[in-house]
């Protein structure tokens, strides 16, 4: 779809300021070069990309704590290995904050993933989002990049709703695809982007037993191989709708 010039002078002028949207999340979203009208791919990284929480395990290991997986989350579930007593809030965030300034370089792929984007990339656009560090975003890049997918990143915190719509917005009238393995970002999604395509990605199986099929997701998977098939319904459905029009 071809801007109007009125559309033009206004991406000109002061943005302003997106509900739900932390300004250093917007300014990189603004800062993004997007085609209109072509496809675009959202995608987490970790248990998404990226194999977080077995290296997570290994640093906690490393730091005299354990993780005992009780339910989807890690306040109340990281603890200390000598007393066996669980990490308060605070000490948690320290241990995460820690183990991004250290293994954030370090962590490994989830099998397939490079190859699934790779295919979609020809034709869609492909942006990771991630929950993570504004701090860290760089070493997060070239960390992805180093395993073979080079995509733009996107830090954010909080909920990804106003995220993947600002995002999907940019996209104009070609279908998104959010992926991601919370359900609480794909809710967010549903209420701020209802129109983009939710797959649910979980890599490990034991958070995938807490996790079930959120019913937040419009298709699920476990692989990427299956994955890379679900993206491309998503999109075949989604030309096809557009066709009916």
């Amino acid at each position: 779809m071809t801007k109007s010039t009125n559309d033009l002078f206004a991406q000109m002028g002061p943005k302003k300021p997106r509900p739900g949207l932390h300004p250093k999340t917007a300014a990189q979203i603004d800062s993004l070069h997007l085609a209109p009208d072509r496809p675009l791919l959202i995608c987490d990284a970790d248990e998404v990309l990226l194999i977080f929480l077995q290296t997570l395990e290994r640093f906690l290991e490393r730091e005299g704590f354990f993780l005992q997986l009780d339910d989807y989350r890690l306040t109340g579930n990281i603890r200390h290995r000598r007393t066996r007593e669980a990490v308060e809030a605070a000490g948690v965030a320290d241990l995460i904050t820690r183990f991004f300034d250290l293994e954030t370089p370090n962590i490994p792929a989830v099998e397939g993933a490079a190859r699934a984007l790779e295919e979609a990339a020809r034709e869609m656009q492909v942006v990771v989002l991630t929950n993570l560090p504004h701090a860290h975003r760089d070493a997060r890049t070239a960390a992805l990049s180093a395993l073979g997918m080079p995509y733009p990143v996107l830090t954010n915190s909080g909920p990804k709703g106003a995220a993947v719509a600002a995002l999907a917005e940019r996209a104009g009238t070609a279908p998104s695809v959010f992926v991601d393995d919370t359900p609480a970002h794909l809710a967010a999604a549903r209420e701020h982007a209802p129109h983009v395509h939710r797959l649910h990605f979980v890599a490990d199986d034991r958070l995938k037993r807490f996790l079930g099929d959120p019913e937040e997701a419009h298709s699920h998977a476990t692989r990427w191989d299956h994955a890379g098939g679900l993206i491309r319904r998503a999109l075949d459905e989604a030309h096809e709708a557009r066709e009916r029009r």
